[in-house]
């Protein structure tokens, strides 16, 4: 009871005040709930922040670039020509790519697309390249010329197999063969090795035939047959079936190796320069802040068993990063070829010519 005159007072003294010293008054009863409101929002906000830091940090140790990797998320898109995959299981490459694009993600941190795109001919590969959807491709040195005329190419990687990333081109016929010249051989029965290394081989004998005055590949010889196996390409000359074939030398001395005879009794009626037929490229345009990375995981591609796995499928011993002046001689001869034609598409047309397979051997 005696606590009973203490509120009444408070409620006296409230209704004797004033609307306006009511409402301008603060209350503590009013004001906590807003303080408390505050902290807890603060407090969220603060929590909010940490866990971003956080994450951040992840993401830095994770992929050891920080900020490139928060950057660079389009996956690094990689592509065939179809002349790069001649005598190559197109399954088997797409496997091992796939492979090896899972590692480079894992190991490097560089997103890269594990689904091996195959291009059909150099249309398809200009239309990707302009809508930016490839950032390299492994081609011929017949495409790269056609592509060229639209895209510098300023990065570029060359195969190496058996120590060399050239070749020379050998047209080889049997030492008792009467043929002493091209001239002898007009009519006759020629094997093609059709591999990615000897791209350039038609194209350098059509050059040859025409600088001497005589009809082009095609035209010159009797039949003119392609082999994905260099021993149904070289033997059938060993045992005399056929007139003269067209080998690199690299293949013709691993031949000679494993059996000693047949360097005994082929010989070389002509011999090509030494040529660059095939390579990698960038796209020139391609400027993430991974670059860097990405051109180290081509160049150790050969380190790695996943990439040493790709390799050996592309029949590669590994690649390297090259300057544009190794290419020289072979787009001279490209170039001569074209002006002896007279013809825009005349090196494509050697190239289709020559490419046609022996409908008894098998794949």
């Amino acid at each position: 009871m005696a606590s009973r005159p203490h509120h009444a007072g408070i409620q006296r003294e409230a209704v004797t005040r004033s609307p306006k010293e009511v409402a301008t008054r603060p209350s503590i009863w009013l004001s906590r709930p807003k303080v408390s409101l505050f902290l807890i929002l603060a407090s969220r906000l603060r929590i909010a922040l940490w866990a971003g830091i956080l994450v951040s940090v992840a993401v830095f140790l994770r992929c050891g670039r920080g900020a490139e990797s928060l950057v660079d998320v389009t996956p690094f898109q990689f592509a065939f020509s179809s002349g790069m995959l001649a005598s190559v299981n197109h399954n088997d490459a797409r496997a091992a790519i796939k492979v090896w694009a899972q590692t480079v993600a894992k190991e490097r941190g560089i997103p890269a697309d594990p689904d091996a795109h195959i291009l059909s001919g150099v249309d398809e590969i200009s239309a990707k390249l302009r809508a930016r959807e490839l950032d390299a491709i492994a081609l011929t040195t017949v495409d790269y010329r056609q592509l060229q005329r639209e895209y510098q190419f300023t990065d570029l990687f060359l195969a190496v197999q058996g120590g060399r990333t050239n070749v020379e081109y050998l047209l080889l016929v049997h030492r008792d063969s009467p043929v002493q010249d091209l001239a002898w051989l007009q009519g006759r029965k020629l094997n093609f090795y059709d591999n990615p290394r000897a791209s350039l081989a038609p194209v350098w004998l059509d050059t040859l035939l025409l600088q001497q005055g005589l009809k082009g590949v095609a035209a010159f010889f009797g039949r003119v047959s392609s082999h994905t196996k260099l021993s149904t390409a070289l033997l059938p000359v060993f045992f005399r079936q056929s007139d003269a074939c067209v080998v690199d030398r690299l293949g013709f001395d691993t031949m000679c190796e494993l059996n000693p005879q047949v360097g005994k009794q082929l010989r070389p009626v002509a011999v090509s320069p030494v040529l660059v037929p095939m390579l990698f490229c960038v796209r020139p345009d391609y400027r993430p802040a991974i670059k860097d990375r990405i051109m180290d995981a081509l160049a150790q591609l050969h380190t790695s068993p996943a990439g040493q796995q790709l390799l050996t499928v592309l029949q590669f011993d590994r690649i390297q990063a090259a300057d544009a002046s190794c290419l020289e001689s072979a787009l001279s001869l490209l170039a001569t070829h074209d002006r002896l034609c007279d013809k825009p598409n005349a090196t494509r047309t050697a190239v289709q010519a020559s490419a046609k397979p022996d409908e008894t051997e098998q794949p």
